[in-house]
């Protein structure tokens, strides 16, 4: 059992307290910390990041929320401390709260010293791991691409355009490479951000990124960054001249 303790009591139940401490635990316990005030306790909770925090009588149980907030590494555990010609709060609801006196036996003190200890080398254990091994954040710029040899990866950014026919789509990436899916186009217009790709015809889906010239005439074409061309239907033609910004003459 190890603990780094950080007391938070009026002044003149320090020492008091950590005497009591002493005589229980010994050696095995570090006093990191102590304050009297709140605002220096939520400080130094802050800044030392204690095992636990002892608290003495005479202190408002409604400040305990205030250093839980305070506590960015976890929550501390926290011991309620009673005896002093004071009574002690029912923290019963508290699942970190543990509660002793001056007049309690001193093997219960030790007791419930290794019970927090003991979770305390849970909480350390839990962190380690989640070091470890982070919860990876979600990636909108990344799409998964599931195919008989696995899942290909590729940047959203370097889809040029997909297109259409049938049961399959061919997704054209930036460098000339391409995937046949057997997927309709559909899963696809769901899928991709629609900020960015717009279906312009029934068969093809255009990333906007990769547009090089809009070609007028009877049908309407796109010429796109891999040199491919493709076809806007009728339907869509305004709404393409909508979404790229045309110099006009005055």
């Amino acid at each position: 059992m190890f603990l780094r303790i950080m007391l938070f009591a009026k002044e003149e139940h320090l020492e008091l307290i950590e005497r009591r401490l002493r005589d229980a635990a010994g050696d095995t316990i570090d006093i990191i910390a102590r304050s009297s005030e709140l605002s220096q306790a939520r400080i130094r909770s802050a800044l030392t990041e204690p095992d636990m925090i002892c608290v003495g009588p005479g202190i408002d149980p409604s400040v305990l929320n205030d250093l839980h907030r305070n506590e960015s590494a976890g929550l501390p555990h926290i011991v309620r401390v009673g005896g002093f010609s004071d009574t002690v709060s029912n923290l019963q609801s508290d699942p970190t709260a543990l509660e002793w006196s001056d007049h309690s036996p001193l093997d219960d003190l030790v007791m419930q010293l290794e019970a927090c200890a003991h979770l305390v080398a849970q909480n350390r254990s839990a962190a380690n791991t989640a070091l470890r091994h982070p919860t990876a954040e979600y990636r909108p710029d990344l799409i998964a691409l599931p195919h008989q040899r696995g899942i290909e990866v590729r940047s959203i950014m370097s889809i040029v355009h997909v297109k259409g026919e049938g049961n399959y789509t061919t997704i054209h990436f930036d460098k000339g490479s391409h995937l046949v899916m057997s997927r309709t186009i559909g899963d696809y217009d769901d899928v991709l951000p629609p900020g960015q790709f717009i279906r312009v015809h029934r068969s093809h889906i255009v990333n906007l990124h990769h547009i090089r010239k809009i070609v007028r005439g009877k049908v309407m074409r796109l010429v796109l960054s891999n040199d491919h061309q493709v076809d806007v239907a009728e339907g869509k033609r305004e709404m393409v001249l909508g979404l790229v910004n045309i110099v006009r003459r005055r």
